[in-house]
């Protein structure tokens, strides 16, 4: 028999029972329709390998920016615009991304803009003539590299990101990728609801949510990210639309200089329960692996479309422990969406999740059994425990966890041969 344990932030949510693999393929991950993206831009090619396709549903491709004229391509300090076709590293790269994928079910997208590449975004975008040039080069571009989309990252470089024109521009989009199977994402600055009813033509959002924001000793808090994803819904965009942004970086807020993951897992001695490193006498702010994982709960506890990090050339490879990817990989396979089984029909609830001081094992069982149940926290070690015999009918199991570390747990319950295993989040 297969069991599943319902558990839920304001409510319960459940999670895949029975069999659950570390090594499932990225097949799973597409049936549950949550993303997980990854950006690489083109100066870290050498960084990654083809196994990153194992533990990504979207890789995003950076990048090249619009001229004024709605060309495709980047500025060279020296020979100015150059068109996308004269940039002979993009077309290699992205038969190298193909060619890493094979035949595995992982979107490739072209990013358009970011930073100093959305200079001419305002130009383009505000002229019929060049704003139809741009949306037709975009198109031939991914049709022509067999690539699957792009990714619009119009950023306030040069000036605001003008909404209307961001519409239009998205709107038209849209129209052009009709009867064809390409798709569009914006990536966009968290507080920027007013886009929420320019931007409905994409097919997925993406909020940046992560650098300069030091809160709750970390690089954007949970209750940060609550507020921004309410933020969008309260201004009328569909949550499971919405993709969440994570960091594979440190910055402080001295200087806004940065560290890279890879350069704190291999220079400095981290505390697993803490985001925060000491370095040239100024503190800087990440995500670490336990934060990782919190955010990825959240996402899925608030049914969000995903998680995507920037950039996954900065991760270590994902066959270590410590990989960022490999643990929202894994994270994402333990929990499934809360529409995945009836939870009327479920007997099973834990709450309230996340929680403080205690939460509640709510069970019924059928007949006289052994209830076996234990807590492990995310490095597999086993911080509680309970054994014993209980009858037939309902029963309640509170569990004391003020003095478990902050961070994510995972909760097995056994009944003979049923299994089943949830996740919960505990707090301060």
């Amino acid at each position: 028999m297969f069991l599943a344990l319902a558990i839920g932030m304001a409510g319960f949510f459940n999670t895949r029972a029975e069999n659950i693999s570390k090594s499932q393929n990225l097949t799973d991950i597409s049936e549950s329709e949550k993303i997980i993206g990854g950006y690489l831009p083109y100066y870290r090619m050498n960084k990654v390998n083809s196994e990153i396709f194992d533990y990504l549903t979207h890789v995003y491709y950076f990048a090249v920016g619009p001229s004024a004229n709605g060309e495709l391509g980047k500025t060279d300090p020296f020979q100015g615009f150059l068109t996308v076709d004269k940039i002979s590293y993009v077309s290699r790269d992205i038969d190298t991304l193909r060619a890493w994928r094979g035949t595995k079910p992982v979107k490739i997208f072209l990013v358009v803009g970011g930073w100093e590449l959305s200079d001419f975004f305002d130009e383009a975008a505000a002229d019929p003539t060049s704003r139809a040039n741009l949306v037709s080069n975009i198109k031939n571009f991914c049709l022509e590299h067999q690539i699957d989309g792009v990714d619009l990252d119009w950023e306030a470089y040069n000036g605001p990101v003008d909404e209307t024109n961001y519409g239009l521009l998205v709107s038209e989009l849209r129209e052009a990728f009709n009867g064809t199977e390409l798709q569009i994402s914006a990536t966009v600055n968290p507080k920027y609801y007013n886009l929420a009813n320019k931007l409905t033509g994409v097919d997925f959002l993406q909020i940046m949510s992560y650098g300069s924001y030091f809160d709750g000793n970390t690089q954007v808090s949970i209750s940060q990210l609550e507020e921004w994803t309410n933020g969008w819904n309260d201004n009328g965009w569909d949550k499971s639309k919405l993709v969440i942004g994570l960091p594979a970086f440190a910055k402080t807020p001295d200087d806004n200089s940065a560290l890279i993951y890879n350069e704190l897992i291999g220079f400095f001695t981290l505390d697993e329960q803490t985001d925060l490193v000491q370095h040239d006498g100024k503190m800087y702010y990440f995500n670490n692996i336990e934060t990782v994982n919190q955010k990825t709960q959240f996402m899925m506890n608030q049914d969000l479309g995903g998680v995507m990090i920037w950039e996954i050339g900065q991760d270590v490879s994902p066959s270590q422990t410590k990989s960022l990817v490999r643990n929202i990989h894994e994270t994402l396979h333990t929990t499934l969406s809360s529409e995945e089984i009836s939870l009327d029909k479920s007997p099973f609830k834990l709450y309230p999740n996340p929680a403080s001081e205690k939460i509640c094992l709510e069970f019924d069982i059928n007949e006289p059994s052994e209830i076996k149940a234990f807590i492990t926290n995310i490095s597999g070690q086993v911080v509680w425990r309970n054994d014993e015999y209980r009858l037939a009918g309902k029963h309640k199991i509170f569990i004391n966890i003020s003095e478990f570390s902050n961070g994510y747990y995972l909760l097995n319950w056994f009944n003979g041969n049923d299994k089943m295993q949830g996740s919960f989040i505990k707090t301060k």
